[in-house]
C-alpha cells in the first residue's frame, strides 16, 4: 500500500500543511495530488490479472509502472498514452486501473479510452473511465476504429487541389479521389499518427489476449434514446433501456398531470407510462438474413453491413460491421431511421419487457384465438425457448382470480380454480395417481369447434347391475320347466314337429325373464338402462 500510494501514511499526514487551504474558519484538506485527463489505445484489457499474467508467462509488455503488476486488481487495462505524441515517440503504454470499481464499462485493444492520470506524491497513478465517443462513421456500439477519422475528415474536408497529399494507405495512393470505398472501413492503414512506426491495429489486436480470447467482432445495430433515457449497450448486441413506452400504449391521455383542459400538442408525451427494455439480439430478422455475406457489402431492411478489410496478413481476424458512413461516399443514398428504432418487438433473439401503459397482446402478438387483448400495467418475457425454472417451488398466481398452477419439490402439479367457493382442479400426484374435478360438470371434447359434447358418459355402476341382471335372467331360461307352462307348451309344439308362432316365442320369452326376475330378485332391465348415462361428464 505505502509503494501504491507514493508514501506512506504517516508522512502524508505530517506533510498536510502543504496541502491546506482555508475558507472562513472551515479548512478543506486536499490529497497533494494533482489530476489529467488523457486519452490513450488500449493495448490489452486485463480482466483478472493471475489469467493474463499466467497466459503470458513471463512475456508481459513493458510498461511505464511495472511495479502495478504485482498489485493491479481485476478490469485494469494497459494503454499507450497518445497526448503530445508520447506513443509515437517510443513512450512505453501504462497500467491503469478502473475508475469505477462497481461498474465495468467495454473497452478493447484499439480503441481510443479515456485515462485520468493522479499524481500523487511523487507517484503518478492512472485510472481509465470509458471508451471515448467516435464521430457517426465510425462509433460503434461493437467496435469504434478512431483512426479511421484521419480519411473521413479529408473526405468531409479535402485539401486544396494541387496541395501534395500524404500517403494515407499502404498501396501508397496519393490521391483520396483513387481511394476504393472499402478504404474507409478498412483496419489495414498505415496512416497512424498515434502509434508506434512498428504497431498498428491489426498488429495490437493480433498480440491482444483479451481480444483473441474474449471478444467477437460483428455487425450491432445502433440504438436510439430519447433525452430522458438511461440506456446501457453491450458490445454484442445486448441493452437494457429505461424509457416510456416504446411499442404501443394501451390508452394515453397528455393532459394527465398538467392540469389543463386540452391537450397539449407534444408528440412525445407518454404520462404514467415508463418502461424498461432488456433486449438481446435486435434485428435478428435482418441480421440473420446477413449471417452468410460474402460479397464485399450487404443490405436487409435497414441493416446495412459492410466488410472490414484488415489484409491477407490478418484476415483471419476480419469481419463484417454496420455500415456507418451514411452519404458519406454517396450523397443520393437514403436514409433509414428505422435501423435505430424496434417497431416489431419480437424481431429479436430475446427480450422482458416491463411497462406501465403498453398494449401488450397487440404488441407481442398474443391475443389468439378467443383471448382477448389485453393492455395497461404488463410483463412479457419473450423468446424462441422460454423456461422457467425452480429447485424447490414455482407458482404462477392469479390473485383476483384465486386461481393458480403450483409445482413442488416432490414432483407434484396442481392446476386449480378456488374463486366462488370452486373446487375445480387437475392434479397430478408423484404418487401416480391423477385427479381430475369439478363442482357441476366435466367436458371432455374432440372436435374442431366449441359445440360442447353432449355424449354421457356409461357409470360403471349401473353397468354392473345390467349385466348382473342380465346374466341373472340368461341363466334362469336355461331349465326349460322355469318358462312355465306356456313355454312347455311351445316347446311340445316345436317337438312334435310344429312350427310355434312369433306370438308363442314372445309369451315364452316374457315368462323366462319373469322367472328370471322373480327367482333372482332383479331389478328389469329397462329401468336400469334410464340411469346409465353420466349427468356430470360428457365427451365425444
Amino acid at each position: 500500500m505505502a509503494k501504491f500510494l507514493g508514501k506512506s501514511l504517516k508522512r502524508s499526514v505530517s506533510d498536510k500543511d502543504a496541502t491546506m487551504k482555508s475558507i472562513g474558519s472551515k479548512s478543506f484538506e486536499a490529497s497533494g495530488s494533482d489530476y489529467f485527463y488523457l486519452t490513450g489505445i488500449v493495448k490489452d484489457f486485463i480482466g483478472d490479472p493471475n489469467v493474463y499474467l499466467n497466459a503470458k508467462k513471463g512475456n508481459i509488455p513493458k510498461v511505464i509502472n511495472p511495479g502495478d503488476y504485482q498489485i493491479m486488481t481485476r478490469n485494469c487495462l494497459i494503454a499507450y498514452i497518445i497526448d503530445n505524441a508520447e506513443s509515437l515517440k517510443g513512450q512505453s503504454p501504462v497500467i491503469c486501473y478502473p475508475f469505477f470499481p462497481h461498474l465495468s464499462l467495454p473497452i478493447k485493444p484499439g480503441e481510443h479510452v479515456w485515462i485520468l492520470k493522479e499524481e500523487f506524491r511523487g507517484r503518478n497513478v492512472f485510472y481509465w473511465l470509458s471508451r471515448k465517443a467516435g464521430v457517426r462513421q465510425t462509433d460503434d456500439p461493437n467496435y469504434t476504429y478512431a483512426e479511421r477519422f484521419i480519411l473521413i475528415d479529408e473526405k468531409l474536408n479535402p485539401t486544396d487541389k494541387g496541395k501534395e497529399k500524404r500517403n494515407l494507405l499502404e498501396s501508397d495512393m496519393s490521391s483520396l479521389d483513387k481511394l476504393p470505398d472499402s478504404a474507409y472501413s478498412s483496419f489495414d492503414n498505415s496512416s497512424f499518427d498515434n502509434l508506434p512506426d512498428d504497431l498498428n491495429n491489426n498488429i495490437l489486436v493480433s498480440d491482444s489476449f483479451s481480444f483473441k480470447q474474449g471478444f467477437t467482432l460483428e455487425p450491432v445495430p445502433p440504438i436510439r434514446r430519447k433525452c430522458g433515457d438511461t440506456l446501457l449497450l453491450g458490445s454484442n448486441n445486448t441493452l437494457v433501456h429505461l424509457t416510456t413506452e416504446k411499442f404501443k400504449t394501451n390508452e394515453l391521455n397528455k393532459k394527465d398531470f398538467t392540469g389543463l383542459q386540452t391537450e397539449p400538442n407534444l408528440p412525445g408525451r407518454y404520462p404514467f407510462s415508463p418502461a424498461i427494455d432488456i433486449c438481446v439480439a435486435r434485428k435478428k430478422e435482418e441480421l440473420t438474413a446477413l449471417k452468410s455475406t460474402t460479397t464485399p457489402t450487404g443490405k436487409s431492411g435497414a441493416v446495412e453491413i459492410l466488410k472490414g478489410e484488415r489484409g491477407s496478413l490478418h484476415s483471419e481476424l476480419e469481419s463484417y460491421e454496420i455500415d456507418k458512413l451514411g452519404n458519406l461516399l454517396d450523397k443520393n443514398r437514403p436514409f433509414f431511421p428505422s435501423l435505430s428504432t424496434d417497431s416489431n418487438a419480437t424481431n429479436c433473439g430475446a427480450r422482458l419487457y416491463l411497462s406501465n401503459n403498453c398494449a401488450i397482446d397487440e404488441t407481442f402478438g398474443s391475443a389468439i384465438s378467443d383471448l382477448p387483448a389485453l393492455g395497461g400495467s404488463s410483463l412479457v418475457t419473450y423468446a424462441d425457448h422460454n423456461r422457467v425454472v425452480a429447485d424447490n417451488s414455482l407458482r404462477l398466481t392469479n390473485r383476483l382470480g384465486q386461481s393458480f398452477l403450483d409445482m413442488d419439490s416432490e414432483g407434484n402439479v396442481v392446476i386449480k380454480s378456488s374463486i366462488d367457493d370452486g373446487q375445480q382442479f387437475l392434479s397430478l400426484s408423484a404418487s401416480g395417481i391423477t385427479r381430475l374435478q369439478a363442482r357441476d360438470k366435466i367436458e371432455l371434447a374432440v372436435r374442431s369447434n366449441n359445440d360442447p359434447p353432449d355424449e354421457a358418459y356409461v357409470k360403471l355402476s349401473v353397468l354392473k347391475q345390467i349385466v348382473n341382471v342380465m346374466e341373472a335372467q340368461i341363466l334362469a331360461c336355461a331349465p326349460a320347466a322355469a318358462a312355465g307352462s306356456t313355454a312347455a307348451a311351445a316347446a311340445t309344439t316345436f317337438a312334435a314337429g310344429g312350427t310355434p308362432t312369433p306370438k308363442a316365442l314372445e309369451q315364452a320369452a316374457d315368462a323366462a325373464a319373469a322367472a328370471a326376475v322373480a327367482s333372482t330378485g332383479s331389478t328389469p332391465v329397462d329401468n336400469l338402462l334410464s340411469n346409465l348415462g353420466s349427468t356430470k361428464i360428457f365427451g365425444e
